[in-house]
Parts: structure tokens; sequence; C-alpha cells
């Protein structure tokens, strides 16, 4: 945290606690919402207060819950500062005018092409989404998107419900996006195929632990990686059409009564510091500076990312098509119609 930052936020702190509360809030508390994973966010918040004596509310949530809270709250918001494992989710607050502007002071050191080149959010970090795969399925597993639509036999493929998990919707809409004409069919396909669906990515991460499923598909990486370090024995795949980056952005809400705390914050979770803790969770840190972590390693497969208004404009229709063509089309008469192969 520089020396310039550290001055204000002190000073913020205590001219903070003579400020006229909200209705639904403390006089002075700093409120943040904030996907996870739980143990970063508490531990940067804990942290923060610690360094500039702003206490700190946090509610931790999926990014599909932060978004029903922030639309419950619209005429009286609580949140200053939003922490989305979804860029979608935040472009879409910016179409709404939600978002206040800031350029952070790291913001010249952060990787080309993750923000907002608007200044309405800023990447906090960021994951790759693809496939993980039981360790001794690896070498029989397929290496393509399109061998994995191919697949004869996929009843031991999971994928978590698009309609239910927001990380596992944002891939599919990017898949769509980047690859596009392939990827509903080739669901299709893998859904004949036997492919099952999980309400949430933890009910499909545990049945692949417990070997009831060989792979998972849209897998977010930080995840396996995190693991793996606890000694499972699993591989995070990306095929080589590419991986769907999910940028996890950070941003404040137009409106806060706290903006001076609020952009303090901002440049806290970009130090150096914090995003070497980003990185040691095993997400891509937004600065280009900070190395990731030894399992994720430095070499990056190819990317796929959609552009984020094109994602918030098609997001819905993207998804209920999955959901009706796909997920919840029982008959092999209904998937094989949308996977082209006819009645």
């Amino acid at each position: 945290m520089s020396r310039a930052l550290l001055t204000l936020a002190l000073a913020l702190g205590a001219a903070l606690s003579g400020c006229a509360p909200r209705d639904d809030a403390e006089s002075g508390r700093l409120v943040v919402y904030s996907a996870g994973p739980r143990p970063l966010a508490e531990a940067v918040c804990a942290s923060f207060t610690e360094a500039t004596g702003v206490p700190v509310d946090l509610f931790q949530a999926t990014t599909g819950q932060l978004m029903a809270r922030l639309e419950a709250e619209k005429y009286r918001p609580r949140a200053d500062v939003v922490l989305f494992a979804s860029e979608v989710a935040a472009a879409a607050l910016k179409q709404q005018n939600r978002l206040l502007r800031h350029r952070p002071e790291a913001a010249s050191a952060l990787r080309d092409g993750w923000s907002d080149p608007d200044e309405t959010y800023w990447a906090s970090g960021a994951a790759l989404v693809g496939v993980a795969l039981r360790r001794e399925f690896e070498s029989r597993a397929p290496t393509r998107w399109s061998d994995w639509f191919a697949l004869s036999d996929a009843r031991r493929v999971v994928m978590p419900s698009p309609s239910r998990s927001g990380a596992t919707g944002d891939f599919l809409v990017g898949l769509a996006l980047e690859l596009g004409a392939p990827v509903f069919p080739g669901f299709a396909r893998l859904r004949l195929a036997g492919m099952d669906f999980a309400a949430a990515n933890s009910q499909a991460l545990g049945g692949l632990q417990m070997g009831v499923y060989d792979a998972l598909i849209g897998a977010v990486d930080y995840l396996i990686y995190q693991q793996i370090a606890r000694g499972e024995e699993l591989v995070m795949q990306y095929p080589e059409e590419g991986a769907v980056l999910v940028v996890r952005p950070i941003a404040i809400l137009a409106g806060t009564p706290r903006p001076d705390a609020a952009r303090a914050f901002v440049d806290f979770y970009l130090s150096p510091a914090v995003q070497a803790r980003v990185a040691n969770a095993h997400l891509a840190p937004a600065r280009a500076d900070v190395p990731t972590s030894a399992l994720r390693g430095e070499q990056w497969p190819r990317v796929l990312r959609a552009d984020p208004a094109l994602a918030v404009q098609r997001q819905t229709q993207l998804l209920r098509r999955f959901q009706l063509e796909i997920e919840r089309a029982v008959t092999p008469r209904a998937l094989k119609r949308a996977a082209g192969e006819g009645a």
C-alpha cells in the first residue's frame, strides 16, 4: 500500500466516524459485497481495516446472489464496493449507469484488456474455465472441444447448470460467442451421450472427487488448483481451441456516501501485497508484475473472451436456449433436433 494511500485512508477512518449514517448501515463502515473465495475476501477486508482504521462490513455470496441483492436494494443501496466473479455482471451495472468511475493508482500495472476502458470497473483477478479430470482418466480424455462434443459415451461427464452457476453461465456464453455454431449442437450430443448436470459447482466437484465422474466440463481452474494443492488426484485441462477467461471485477457503486473510502479500498485491493494473496488462492492476479502460483504456472493456454457488452446483450437468450434445448430436453427426439441430427 503506498504512503499516499495509507495517509488518505487513515484520515478517512477518522473523518468517517463522524458521518451521518444511512438508515441501514452503521456510521463510518465501508460495506463490501464480494463473491468468493470467502477466506480471501475476509482476509483482505481485515487487512484493509488494520491498515487504515476503516471498518468493513462484508457480505459474501455468489455473483447471482449479489446481483439479486443489488437489484432488491436498487432504490435504497447499501453496498459501497462490489467484487464480482463475473465481468458480465459488472458490465450490466455499467450499462445501467450504476457504477462510479475511478482510476486506481495501480492502473498502469494491470494486465492489458482485463478492465473497463471507461474506468467503471477494474479486474481484481481472473480464472480460466475449461475441463477438470480425474488423473487416471487424463490419458484417455479428449483434448479439443470438437472431440469432447463428439464423445460417444459421456455418462461419467458432468457439467454445472449454466442457469444456476454464474461461472458456468459465463463459460457457456463466452464459448458460444467465441466458437459459434458448433457449441449448442455439441452440448446436445454430449447430453444424448449421457452427460449429467449438477445444480452447482460444489456438487459437480464433489462427484468428481468421489469418482462418480471422470470429467467436469465448465470447471473453474482456481477451484481445481486448490483441490490439487490439498492432494486430490485431479488435472486441469484447457482444450486446444481455448479456455474461457472469466475476469473478476471490482467496482464502486454510484451514489456511495463514502467514495473516498471506496476508492481507497479498490486501490488497496490492487496493491502488490493483496494481489499476491489473490495469486496464493490460485487465481490469476490482475497485476502483470505479480507472479501466479506455482500450480497455475506462467504458461497461458489460448484464451477465449467475449466482448462484455455483447455478452450482456446475448446472455439471457443463450442461457434460456441452453436450458430449454439441452438441459431440460428429456427426450432423445428433442436432443437430436438440437444436435442437428433430425428427429
